[in-house]
């Protein structure tokens, strides 16, 4: 298939700080940074087509689900808006889903922000195991797997295979 434009460009970005940002929601620090990034880009909100939101944890961290419609609203936006879940690369997977809507002409603007909040949690093993839900509960978790063990044994791997070092 071949796509209607072969022009996507990210002309706007930037980024809160990171940090334990306890007196701000998920949505506020999303909003921090669509501002920035649509100040820089000279975009106003109502010329947006599409909003996607990158998060992987904030139905485990923050029992919030549905953060589209929920950060979408509080950004101020009238568009179509998804949360794209894909663990650690729920942000990247949300650009490439955006790249597909402009290169297909559906969509001119897409406004796209990864976002986490991972400060409620207290305790180390509620982090990682909200984390390992990630995982495949059968064949890695119940076997005692978390996300860093399963990085390292990756890591590995691809040292054994390729030669790399450290």
């Amino acid at each position: 298939m071949k796509p209607l434009t072969d022009k996507v460009a990210i002309i706007g970005y930037d980024m809160t700080k990171f940090g334990d940002l306890y007196d701000l929601g998920i949505a506020d620090i999303a909003n921090i940074a669509l501002t920035g990034a649509l100040e820089k880009a000279k975009v106003e909100r109502d010329d947006i087509d599409a909003l996607y939101i990158g998060n992987a944890g904030a139905g485990q961290f923050l029992g919030q689900e549905h953060l589209g419609a929920l950060i979408g609203t509080e950004c101020g936006l009238d568009c179509k808006a998804l949360r794209i879940e894909a663990s650690g690369a729920s942000g990247a997977v949300a650009m490439r889903v955006a790249a597909h809507g402009i290169l297909t002409g559906y969509m001119d603007r897409v406004a796209i922000i990864g976002v986490e909040k991972m400060t409620s949690f207290s305790a180390m093993k509620d982090t990682q195991y909200a984390l390992a839900t990630s995982l495949d509960s059968i064949w890695e978790t119940s076997m005692g797997a978390t996300l860093p063990a399963n990085f390292a044994l990756l890591a590995k791997t691809h040292m054994r295979e390729y030669g790399t070092t450290l």
